[in-house]
């Protein structure tokens, strides 16, 4: 798969037009804007892909983008760059976190654009990038294990398109493959999907949030990923090379399931409840960021998928059950050192409840209901 020239094909001179419209810039700029947005988008979800449960995470969230690789399109729908712009500023900090401002100022300095208008355009571009990506993974049936050896692939490529000094600002550090949580992403994309020619049927487990939520979302046009380019598109972005596109053999794998898991005491005899966390140290750290989780209640997840977030306190307290109200297992998730708390969670087949508390509180924080496939 070339990606990179996937997302060249969407970028037709009309298009560039209409984000230039969208954002407040002239077409030239948004080309020399768009020549490091997309290669720093790519980086970071390689960044997360390189693990297992952030592959898994990362495939989840592409489940909601599977019928949207048609950029134009969408782009011009009633509402469309509008919608576009809600959707990329919803997952962008998911994917970036606390690295965002920094890259927003970083690309400022480096373009000499208005930082407000990058921000806009980041965030059109994000759906861009996830969209082909996301139609690419749906169309070859791709596993998290084959995304994460096509992300890995391009990353040393897009790598060399960054300028000096962005790439340490890129850089997630502990907080690759945990992503944050995706507030209401399901209603925004199964709108946006209804403006696309040819769609057929709806967003099921697009209502999910990033971690793990594999969509069944119906058919659309991913054709058009594969156009034949046009007068006056953008050439920014280079072809990749021959070992580059070596590494997308790795597409083909299938998923490694010979990972380890431990399990709690549980009161049923049929269902386990992996405890995979992200946070392998005994010593809980203190926090006080804002609580999230990364996947919707009423979500459609294919196990094993990251069960987790961001929060405050020590971490939290897990308490799964079964559809009749079996108790599967709990468990104490403590925070780690940049307050990201999870773990792998393999619990059992069919509808799945999670309780959430605080590390040694009482009070629910929330209550997930998943549909396991």
């Amino acid at each position: 798969m070339d990606l990179m020239g996937m997302i060249k094909g969407q970028l037709s001179e009309a298009v560039v037009g209409q984000l230039g419209k969208a954002v407040g810039l002239a077409p030239d700029d948004v080309n020399k804007a768009m020549s490091v947005i997309v290669p720093a988008q790519v980086n970071v979800l390689a960044q997360h892909a390189a693990t297992p449960q952030g592959a898994q995470g990362i495939l989840g969230l592409l489940g909601n983008f599977g019928n949207l690789g048609n950029f134009a399109s969408l782009l011009g729908g009633v509402g469309g760059a509008g919608s576009l712009l809600k959707i990329g500023e919803s997952v962008l900090p998911a994917l970036f976190g606390n690295k965002l401002p920094g890259v927003l100022s970083g690309l400022a300095s480096h373009t000499g654009l208005n930082q407000g208008a990058l921000g806009s355009l980041m965030s059109l571009a994000g759906p861009l990038v996830l969209g082909q990506l996301g139609s690419h993974a749906k169309a070859t049936g791709m596993n998290a294990a084959g995304l994460g050896g096509l992300l890995g692939g391009l990353q040393g490529a897009v790598g060399g398109m960054l300028p000096a000094g962005l790439s340490s600002a890129l850089n997630l550090g502990s907080a690759a493959g945990v992503l944050g949580a995706i507030p209401n992403l399901g209603g925004m994309m199964q709108g946006l999907s209804g403006m696309v020619g040819g769609a057929a049927g709806q967003v099921g487990g697009a209502a999910a949030g990033a971690l793990g939520a594999v969509g069944s979302v119906a058919a659309a046009g991913a054709a058009a990923a594969n156009a034949p380019q046009k007068a006056g598109m953008p050439i920014w972005l280079p072809i990749l090379g021959a070992a580059a596109i070596g590494a997308l053999g790795w597409i083909f794998l299938r998923p490694n399931n010979s990972s380890t898991v431990t399990t709690p005491g549980t009161t049923s005899t049929d269902s386990t409840m992996s405890t995979d966390t992200t946070n392998t140290s005994s010593t809980a750290v203190m926090c006080d960021k804002t609580y999230s989780l990364g996947v919707t209640d009423g979500a459609t997840v294919t196990e094993p998928f990251q069960f987790g977030g961001t929060g405050k306190g020590k971490g939290y307290n897990i308490t799964v059950y079964q559809a009749d109200g079996r108790k599967i297992g709990t468990k104490d998730l403590p925070n780690d050192a940049s307050c990201n708390w999870g773990y792998l969670s393999k619990p059992t087949k069919g509808q799945i409840k999670y309780e959430v508390r605080e590390i040694g509180g009482t009070d629910i924080v929330s209550t997930v209901t998943l549909n396991v496939q």
